[in-house]
């Protein structure tokens, strides 16, 4: 199903009005159903904080499913850290509207990818 519809009968299992979602979440009724009918899209905080009220997961309103993400993030094992690291700076920036980080920001993602970069390749060589 599409967001829209996957919104809207999230709201009807739980028996709620489009202006009590609407309301909830703190838009006009006409933008929530904007929301339902397809004709407006919510930001991704919005589309979290439906998933609160609506009580289901952003990836079920999304119909986002594992298998979908494991075919669209597909890393080589052969990726260095700086590309890994280059590749998550660029989605952040995507995600701030093309705000650039600032320095202490880039320093903790930098310290945080190659963390993570260390434990993923020893993860992968005790499978191996």
């Amino acid at each position: 199903m599409e967001f829209h519809q996957e919104l809207k009968e999230a709201r009807n299992k739980l028996n709620m009005k489009q202006s009590e979602v609407a309301k909830a979440l703190g838009i006009d009724t006409s933008t929530y159903c904007g929301y339902e009918t397809g004709k407006r899209s919510p930001d991704v905080l919005k589309i979290k904080r439906l998933s609160q009220i609506l009580q289901v997961s952003a990836d079920k309103l999304l119909d986002i499913k594992k298998e979908d993400i494991s075919e669209t993030i597909k890393v080589p094992e052969t990726t260095s850290t700086e590309e890994l690291l280059e590749n998550f700076i660029l989605s952040l920036k995507i995600i701030n509207n093309g705000s650039d980080l600032n320095d202490d920001d880039y320093a903790v993602i930098s310290s945080v990818v190659k963390i993570l970069d260390t434990w993923f390749t020893k993860k992968r060589q005790e499978h191996s």
